[in-house]
């Protein structure tokens, strides 16, 4: 089961950084607010 949900988390990293490399700015987008929160995250209205 270990490998199952290991094999999904790198198919799905490779399917985000295919279309951040085809050019998909949302997927940039949610990479980075999630990769780099300090930088890139939302910040949050009070």
């Amino acid at each position: 089961m270990r490998l199952a949900e290991d094999w999904s988390t790198f198919r799905a990293r490779q399917v985000i950084l295919q279309a951040i490399n085809d050019g998909d700015i949302k997927a940039a987008q949610w990479w980075l607010e999630r990769k780099a929160k300090f930088e890139f995250a939302p910040s949050k209205a009070a």
